[in-house]
């Protein structure tokens, strides 16, 4: 029996498509995913290449924010993005742990020269 790993239906009738999602959800879900996707590939973007700690630091936590999205639709057991959106919130967690620590680590030689 076909169950949508969305709404959680089910029924011998019930159609889903390759992702487990029914009729309903399908076009919901897509859209929400294609949404969360644009603006974590520019966040990801302003992350890595931001001109200010500030930017980069800022944009960190909206890839953090949406991948914890993303994740959620990973939890049901709906394929979203590879890395998996569990695997990227790993890297950026470390990535913002980096950004703070170099941060950091030039405020701290920085008050030292003086």
């Amino acid at each position: 029996m076909a169950q949508c790993l969305h709404c959680q239906k089910k029924g011998l009738f019930l159609s889903i498509d390759k992702n487990g999602l029914c009729k309903s959800c399908l076009p919901i879900v897509m859209f929400t995913i294609k949404q969360i996707l644009r603006v974590l590939e520019e966040s990801i973007n302003f992350a890595e290449n931001g001109k200010t700690y500030k930017t980069r630091l800022s944009r960190c936590n909206d890839v953090l924010e949406k991948a914890q999205e993303l994740r959620n639709f990973e939890d049901l057991g709906i394929p979203t993005i590879e890395p998996k959106p569990s695997e990227l919130i790993l890297e950026y967690t470390n990535y913002r742990d980096k950004l703070i620590l170099e941060k950091a680590g030039g405020a701290s030689s920085k008050a030292t020269q003086k």
